[in-house]
């Protein structure tokens, strides 16, 4: 027979794992880019990773510096734009999408 306090650890590590994970994940891909300051795929990904928390103006913050790493990038030009908008930046949100589109160079939309 399972002793009843390994069932309510594990009951409680199924319940909180979920949603300290995440946090962990953001934490540890921000102290790697410390390590590469130059990944703009990292950067990109962890401005992905933030706006799924909602941290959008960290986010902003994170796409920013892929786009200085790589102007032409349009995937993060659109995630830039997505996370502008859901922080009502509606103008900026704009100019991103239109530069994901064009592909153009323009570092003032944020």
């Amino acid at each position: 027979m399972i002793p009843v306090a390994v069932i309510v650890v594990l009951v409680a590590t199924v319940l909180v794992v979920p949603f300290i994970l995440p946090s962990m994940l953001v934490d540890c891909v921000g102290w790697m880019l410390r390590g590469r300051p130059d990944d703009y795929e990292g950067w990109c990904y962890y401005g992905r990773l933030l706006a799924h928390r909602g941290r959008y103006a960290e986010a902003v913050y994170a796409f920013d510096k892929a786009l200085m790493l790589k102007p032409d990038y349009a995937e993060v030009w659109e995630k830039l734009g997505d996370s502008l908008t859901a922080m009502g930046k509606l103008e900026d949100a704009a100019q991103a999408y239109e530069n994901a589109r064009n592909g153009e160079d323009d570092s003032s939309a944020a």
